[in-house]
């Protein structure tokens, strides 16, 4: 009796176990494809949060070398660079940067990642003048010195990747991110700086 179970078993096609096998293999590759394409539409229905938080990251990198540029500066002449008169602009004041560390500080550091802008042209010798056309970010209005704590830079102004808010640099080299409610109802700018 065993070997006519046996003769009844094996006698059952062979396809049937090749078929189950590529069934299997079949929902598999479908459920593959499944998970690849929710995990493809979430980050495109997130790619526009994704990119406004890098551009965002972007711009406090800048602002942080800036500082350290300015920091530098500040421990030579024990102030943070300011431009000449009694009402400098931004860029008046950056310039002297610019002036001291131009080979070191590429134009494109100067403009906030967020407003589109275009960084300055450099001449055959890799010089550049800022303008505020070519400079992204607001900086001191007035002298600041090493151990005092104010704002010293921050985006120029509230624009499409800063719609909440402005990065802000302090004198101490942290960088907080200044909700628009906080800021100057006038200028935008948190006070003592100017474009």
């Amino acid at each position: 009796m065993n070997t006519n179970a046996a003769r009844f078993h094996d006698a059952r096609p062979r396809w049937v176990g090749k078929a189950a096998h590529v069934l299997l293999g079949v929902l598999g590759v479908l459920a593959v494809v499944a998970v690849v394409a929710t995990v493809t539409l979430f980050i495109a229905a997130r790619n526009g949060a994704l990119d406004r938080e890098a551009r965002k990251v972007h711009c406090t990198s800048n602002l942080k070398f800036i500082y350290m540029f300015a920091t530098s500066q500040a421990v030579k002449t024990g102030h943070f660079p300011l431009g000449a008169g009694p009402a400098p602009r931004a860029h008046e004041s950056l310039n002297e940067l610019v002036a001291l560390y131009g080979e070191e500080l590429p134009p494109k550091l100067f403009i906030c990642p967020a407003s589109g802008a275009s960084p300055a042209s450099q001449d055959a010798g890799g010089r550049f003048r800022l303008s505020e056309e070519t400079l992204g970010y607001a900086w001191l209005a007035t002298r600041a010195e090493l151990h005092e704590r104010k704002p010293l830079a921050c985006c120029k102004q509230v624009h499409g990747g800063h719609t909440r808010g402005i990065n802000v640099v302090w004198t101490d080299g942290s960088v907080h991110f200044v909700p628009v409610s906080a800021l100057d109802p006038k200028t935008l700018l948190p006070p003592g700086l100017t474009r």
